[in-house]
């Protein structure tokens, strides 16, 4: 990791001064066929947007590798939201958050980090599979509202496959987790939807600079936005470029956890989705400029133009990027 990388990664994010419930909510109201943050209208899967009979299912939170080793991954395409952020030595981490679809098989499964703790409430009650945890994160993801169905909690949930090395073998099926919770759990919207696009200015990519390269170009022929990384298409164990409706870029300030290291001694980062910041969203062609504000990691994410209008994004799948300050750039 570079130094000028490191000192962009060490800017703290700000955070909000506690605001009323009231100031909370969106201070418009959306067009009529709108969906806002909350609970899913009728026939509504919560985290596309999309028509779907699925407001009893549980959202799944799974966390998956991003090294070079951990690629191909499996099960991405299925995953609703799929979060990227940075870990340590210049290399991302995501979770993939499964809800109107399921994937038989989903992984390299990984670790939770501390990051993770402050998302979990977004989803309301989700379900949490990962490869394990330190004390800290794990006292953090038993305070919040998530299920714990890691491997040390279900071992059973979960295969290691003979023909990948540890620690990038481990996948589970989102079908065996929603089997194995034993009472309701209710998922809230994320972001707001609507067939509408706000107003924004046209943009053919977004590139993100973690250490790892990300870029998403937009292709009018799909729809969607097109991911690579490293210079190369991101695809999946089927060879299918990775691919989203909708891209969020939430930039944040990163720290390094005190007095944590990974096996080779890289300092390992985190960060808060607690506060506000400046936020770019990805949609049909077009970058929106917003802002986004949370008060508490038990309080809704509201991403937000100039003058307090929810950005809504287009009904489909997102991917929601926690960029480092000053790493991202659009063409």
């Amino acid at each position: 990791m570079t130094l000028r990388l490191a000192a962009a990664l060490a800017v703290p994010v700000a955070v909000l001064a506690s605001c009323s419930s009231k100031k909370h909510k969106a201070a418009t109201q959306p067009e009529p066929n709108a969906m806002v943050r909350g609970e899913a209208a009728p026939g509504m899967a919560p985290l596309t947007g999309t028509k779907a009979n699925v407001a009893n299912r549980p959202a799944l939170f799974v966390k998956v590798g991003n090294s070079p080793g951990a690629r191909p991954q499996s099960g991405l395409d299925r995953a609703d939201v799929v979060i990227e952020e940075a870990v340590e030595g210049g290399l991302t981490r995501l979770a993939a958050v499964f809800q109107s679809q399921d994937a038989p098989s989903v992984g390299p499964v990984r670790s939770l980090r501390q990051t993770d703790t402050a998302l979990l409430d977004l989803f309301g009650q989700p379900v949490v599979a990962h490869s394990g945890a330190v004390p800290d994160v794990l006292a953090a993801l038993y305070a919040s509202a998530g299920l714990d169905l890691g491997r040390q909690a279900r071992p059973g949930l979960y295969q290691a496959r003979a023909e990948r090395p540890a620690p990038d073998n481990l996948f589970v099926g989102t079908e065996k987790l929603r089997a194995a919770v034993r009472s309701a759990r209710r998922t809230l919207t994320l972001f707001d939807y609507s067939a509408r696009s706000p107003a924004g200015v046209p943009a053919s990519s977004v590139t993100l600079r973690f250490g790892t390269v990300v870029e998403y170009r937009w292709d009018a022929a799909c729809g969607c936005h097109l991911r690579s990384q490293d210079g190369r298409p991101h695809v999946d164990d089927h060879g299918r470029q990775l691919r989203a409706t909708n891209v969020v870029v939430l930039f944040t300030g990163y720290t390094t956890a005190a007095g944590v290291v990974d096996a080779a001694g890289a300092p390992v980062l985190t960060t808060s989705v607690v506060g506000r910041g400046q936020a770019w969203v990805f949609r049909n062609g077009q970058r929106v400029e917003a802002t986004w504000t949370r008060s508490s990691s038990r309080e809704a994410l509201r991403v937000t133009t100039a003058d307090s209008r929810p950005v809504a994004l287009a009904p489909g799948t997102t991917w929601v990027e926690l960029a480092p300050l000053g790493s991202a750039r659009t063409a």
